[in-house]
């Protein structure tokens, strides 16, 4: 007798999601699943190069949103926070621009 879908073969898992899973394991030969890792590990590796959150980038965005909120930053995080605030700014450094 052969089993359905539906239906576990004598030895294999009841649940379906466990049976596709050891059905498509079983598909791989184990030459290609090596070169499959291996030219995974090599995109990955590839892609650590491409930094879109560098320190830079990430103070030239808050600095743009701070001003697109009619803010404007008195400290360049860069270089460490003012330890003065400013008389006409906040003690967090960030001081309110008319509108």
């Amino acid at each position: 007798m052969t089993s359905t879908p539906d239906e576990p073969a004598p030895g294999e898992p009841a649940d379906l999601a466990a049976r596709e899973h050891l059905r498509r394991e079983r598909a791989w030969h184990p030459a290609a699943r090596w070169q499959a890792i291996q030219e995974t590990i090599r995109w990955a590796e590839a892609q650590a190069s491409v930094r879109r959150n560098t320190p830079q980038a990430c103070i030239a965005r808050e600095r743009r949103l701070l001003e697109g909120h009619g803010l404007h930053v008195l400290h360049d995080r860069a270089n460490g926070p003012s330890h003065t605030p400013s008389a006409t700014g906040d003690a967090d450094g960030v001081q309110d621009t008319p509108r």
